[in-house]
C-alpha cells in the first residue's frame, strides 16, 4: 500500500512539473511575439521618417507605416532570392534546384571538354545493348573452295562481311559473307596444313601450322611480316584482348609462348605437363591465361585445364576440371565473370573466372555431341545466346541464362567443326564441317 501511494504522489508531481514547463514556454512565446511587434513598429517609424514621399505612398501615418512595412518585406524577399544561401540555413529543394552556383557551371564545362571519349564509348555500348540477338532461320552455303576440312573461322573486327577461314589443305581464304564469294587465297605455310588462325589487326592475321611456325601476315600485300619458330606443331593461337602486340601460341609439346609482335621475341614461356595445347583464352581480368591440353599420362585428368599468370608464367590452378574428358574449345563470357569449356563428354561446362574457378554443377549445355572431334562454340555479342557445333552435322542454339536448347538447325551431313558468331549482327553465324564446306546461318 505504501508503494502504491508513493507511486501516485510521484505521478502527481510529474504532472505539476510538466504543467509548469508548459506555462513557462507559453510565457516565453508571448514575450518573443511582443518584442517582434515592438521592433517592427520601431523599424517602420524609422523607415517612414527616412523614406521620401512618393506619389504612390499614402498620407495617413498608420497607412504609411503599413506601406513601409510592405516595402521592406518585398525588398528583403528580393534580396533573399538574389543573395547566395547562408551556410547552415535551411534551403528548400525547389530553391536548391532553381539557384545555380558557379561551381556547377565550372564542373559542367570540364565534363563537356574532358569526357567526350567516355560519352562516345557509352553511346557505342548502348547501341550494342540495343542490338539484341535473335535466332537464325535459314542456312546459306558458300562455294566450296577448300579441299580439306576447315578448322578455323573468324569474322573481321570492324568489317561485318569479311570472314577468314583456315583449312588443313594449307590455305587461308578471305570471304565476302554478304555476296557469298571468295575474295583472296593465301598460301603462307607453303602448302602445309594450318591448324588455327585469327585476326590480329585490321589488315594482319596470325596463323599456326604443321611446319612448326606461327606467322604474322599482311592481308593486303599477301606478305609474311614475322615468323615465330617452334619445336613442335603449332596447335593454338590467342591474341591478348587488351594488347594486340601480345600473341600466345601453343604447340604439341605442351608449351605455351607469348610473343611481342613489335620485336618478334619471346616474352614468356609456360611449360605444362599435359599433351598438346588444344585451345587458349584470356580471362576477364587480363592477367590470367586459360589453357586446355590433351592427357598423355595416367591419372592426370585434373590437368586438362590450367590457369597461368600472364606476367609470372606460374600455374595458378590445375585442378579445375576433375572429370576424365578433354576440352577442345574454351571461351570466356563477354559480360559475366565466367568461362566455358567444350567437353568430350558431349556437354559444355560453366566455370567461374575467379579463384578457385569453381565448376557450376547445376547447369550444363548438353544437347549436341562431340565424340572426340574438335567441336567449337561461340556466343552472341550481347551474351544471351550460345551456339555450338555438333558431330552429327547440326548447330544447336542455347539460352545462356537457363542453358535450355532453343533451336536446332541441320547444316551438313558430316561433323560440324568451327563456329563463329558475327559480332556486328544479331543472328549471322558461320559454320564449317569436316567435308570442307562453309555455311552462313542467318
Amino acid at each position: 500500500m505504501d508503494s502504491i501511494a508513493g507511486y501516485g504522489s510521484s505521478s502527481e508531481s510529474e504532472d505539476e512539473a510538466s504543467s509548469d514547463q508548459n506555462k513557462d514556454s507559453l510565457s516565453l512565446q508571448t514575450s518573443s511575439v511582443k518584442k517582434t511587434r515592438i521592433s517592427v513598429d520601431k523599424f517602420a517609424n524609422s523607415k517612414s521618417s527616412s523614406v521620401e514621399a512618393s506619389p504612390d505612398s499614402p498620407t495617413d501615418p498608420k497607412a504609411s507605416s503599413e506601406f513601409v512595412i510592405q516595402q521592406t518585406i518585398t525588398r528583403s524577399s528580393k534580396v533573399a532570392i538574389c543573395a547566395t544561401p547562408i551556410s547552415g540555413a535551411y534551403i528548400s529543394k525547389r530553391k536548391r534546384i532553381n539557384t545555380p552556383s558557379p561551381t556547377d557551371t565550372e564542373s559542367t564545362m570540364t565534363l563537356t571538354s574532358d569526357v567526350k571519349s567516355l560519352l562516345r564509348d557509352s553511346d557505342c555500348h548502348v547501341k550494342q545493348k540495343k542490338l539484341a540477338s535473335s535466332l537464325p532461320k535459314y542456312c546459306e552455303k558458300l562455294p566450296k573452295e577448300h579441299s580439306k576440312p576447315v578448322v578455323s573461322l573468324r569474322w573481321h573486327g570492324s568489317n561485318s562481311s569479311l570472314l577468314l577461314s583456315c583449312s588443313l589443305d594449307g590455305s587461308s581464304r578471305l570471304w565476302d559473307g554478304v555476296n557469298k564469294k571468295s575474295i583472296q587465297r593465301l598460301s603462307l605455310h607453303g602448302g602445309v596444313a594450318i591448324s588455327c588462325g585469327m585476326w590480329v589487326a585490321d589488315n594482319t592475321i596470325a596463323t599456326g601450322g604443321y611446319d612448326n611456325r606461327a606467322l604474322l601476315a599482311d592481308v593486303e600485300k599477301s606478305k609474311v611480316i614475322t615468323s615465330f619458330s617452334h619445336q613442335d606443331y603449332v596447335s593454338a593461337l590467342q591474341v591478348h584482348p587488351g594488347d594486340n602486340n601480345l600473341v600466345f601460341t601453343g604447340d604439341y609439346g605442351a608449351n605455351i609462348f607469348s610473343w611481342d609482335l613489335r620485336t618478334g621475341k619471346t616474352v614468356q614461356q609456360y611449360r605444362g605437363a599435359g599433351g598438346r595445347i588444344l585451345d587458349m583464352a584470356i580471362l576477364q581480368s587480363g592477367n590470367e591465361l586459360l589453357a586446355s591440353s590433351d592427357i598423355v599420362r595416367k591419372n592426370a585428368s585434373s590437368q586438362s585445364l590450367r590457369v597461368w599468370g600472364v606476367e609470372s608464367a606460374v600455374a595458378m590452378s590445375h585442378q579445375i576440371y576433375p572429370e576424365p574428358y578433354t576440352c577442345p574449345c574454351v571461351q570466356t563470357h563477354p559480360y559475366r565473370n565466367e568461362f566455358y569449356a567444350q567437353s568430350n563428354g558431349n556437354y559444355i561446362v560453366i566455370f567461374s573466372s575467379r579463384k578457385p574457378y569453381k565448376c557450376n554443377k547445376r547447369k550444363r549445355y548438353e544437347t549436341h555431341t562431340v565424340e572426340g572431334n574438335k567441336v567449337q562454340f561461340d556466343m552472341s555479342p550481347d551474351g544471351r545466346l550460345l551456339c555450338s557445333a555438333s558431330a552429327d552435322g547440326r548447330v544447336v542454339l542455347y539460352d545462356c541464362g537457363t542453358t535450355r536448347p532453343l533451336k536446332t538447325l541441320p547444316v551438313s551431313d558430316s561433323c560440324c567443326v568451327a563456329v563463329a558468331w558475327n559480332q556486328h549482327t544479331s543472328s549471322v553465324i558461320a559454320v564449317s564441317d569436316w567435308s570442307a564446306n562453309i555455311a552462313v546461318v542467318k
